[in-house]
């Protein structure tokens, strides 16, 4: 089964129920636990790669770019992968404020998840 079939059974408010949550005063032990939850909800979305410290390697140079079908579809996952970051961190405005900044109007208007990452591993993310 490919996951584009998967989704398609998928209600919607049943997968965003799943998604953690991740309040401001997280602490590190607190992030691990919820971190877990928020891989398994990548994973089900196909997209688990790349929450990664690393470009993914289909990845084009900039968010508009990308001519392959490959390229394309590690776009789409990409931006799935911030998409539910965000959903996850909406109450945390340390973490929101990271994906502001790893936003490049010019080459990546939606943030860049290996610069999320790079932070989460410096422990940027708890107080």
């Amino acid at each position: 089964m490919e996951f584009d079939d998967f989704e398609e059974d998928m209600a919607l408010e049943g997968y965003f129920e799943f998604i953690p949550t991740i309040k401001a005063g997280i602490t590190a032990t607190e992030f691990a636990l919820k971190e877990v939850v928020l891989k398994n909800a990548l994973v089900i979305r196909n997209c688990s790669e790349l929450y990664s410290e690393s470009k993914h390697t289909s990845l084009s140079s900039r968010e508009g770019g990308g001519t392959s079908d490959e390229e394309k579809d590690a776009l789409k996952r990409h931006l799935l992968s911030i998409s539910i970051l965000i959903l996850a961190c909406h109450n945390n405005a340390t973490i929101m404020s990271y994906v502001e900044e790893s936003k490049d109007d010019t080459n990546w208007p939606s943030g860049q998840m290996p610069y999320l990452n790079e932070l989460k591993m410096h422990n940027k993310f708890f107080y």
